[in-house]
């Protein structure tokens, strides 16, 4: 629903936390596997689950003595604060991507070609942004060869205007 992956890498992303419970997790195995990966137990909720189940607890080697609901919560919320972190360090990146771009964006319109192409294209209304953006062209310049097209365009309307009114 809001992502640009296929549905395929969904599941495959989804179903991800699930098989590392089952294949890092050792409680199916307890006191089984490698060191390192006998270690990562303590990552998941499951362990300390099945510590707190009486009978299964003294079994279970590596079992806390005391406060075994708080690592309960912590464990399962493990997942969630990582993703919470991860989202928040690409919005920051994000964010300072994009003051990026609008500060290269900003330098390009102070340019005087800029400046020639926004008085081209919108006249008098682009000479107050430009003075609002801060431009290094010649604003008083700009406004002269503004009043001398404009000067000229006039002109030419009326020749033309004229040369339709002898052709009638």
């Amino acid at each position: 629903l809001f992502t640009n992956m296929s549905f395929e890498a969904v599941q495959i992303f989804g179903g991800m936390p699930f098989l590392m419970m089952i294949f890092f997790s050792t409680t199916f195995s307890p006191g089984a596997g490698l060191n390192g990966l006998k270690n990562l137990r303590y990552l998941f909720a499951r362990f300390y689950l099945w510590c707190m189940v009486p009978g299964y607890g003294e079994l279970m080697e590596g079992c806390p003595e005391n406060n075994n609901m708080l690592y309960l919560i912590l464990a399962s919320l493990t997942v969630p604060i990582l993703f919470v972190c991860y989202k928040g360090a690409k919005a920051v990146y994000n964010k300072a991507k994009g003051a990026q771009a609008m500060t290269s964006r900003r330098e390009s319109m102070k340019t005087y070609e800029f400046a020639e192409l926004q008085l081209e294209l919108f006249g008098q209304k682009a000479l107050r942004n430009l003075k609002h953006i801060g431009s290094v062209a010649n604003l008083e310049k700009l406004a002269g060869s503004l009043h001398s097209n404009s000067e000229m365009a006039a002109e030419i309307d009326a020749d033309e205007e004229k040369k339709s009114d002898c052709s009638v």
